[in-house]
């Protein structure tokens, strides 16, 4: 994992995947899905959720990171959104070691 002062962070059209300090107790992955990107919060908690069942399916374990949403993602198919973030973790993980 990459230390808090190298602040990474690896970007598509879609998401940003951004490396947390490792000080900070973490109960899990954090999906930030701001009001700008949904106006409802049933629409924030679909993408969530989607985000979070597309990781664990890819099998990333990584407790440590923050994925922040850049566009309304909702009606993406899951595998879309398995893709992109396959892509990310990869080059994500490449970086971390």
């Amino acid at each position: 994992m990459p230390s808090a002062d190298t602040n990474t962070s690896f970007a598509s059209s879609d998401f940003t995947i951004r490396a947390r300090r490792q000080d900070i107790k973490s109960h899990g992955q954090v999906v930030v899905v701001s009001k700008k990107i949904a106006k409802k919060a049933t629409e924030r908690n679909r993408i969530r959720r989607i985000i979070k069942e597309a990781l664990r399916s890819v099998g990333f374990k990584d407790k440590s990171v923050a994925i922040i949403v850049k566009k309304n993602i909702a009606n993406l198919k899951v595998d879309q959104i398995k893709k992109v973030l396959r892509n990310l973790i990869l080059e994500y993980d490449k970086k971390s070691r």
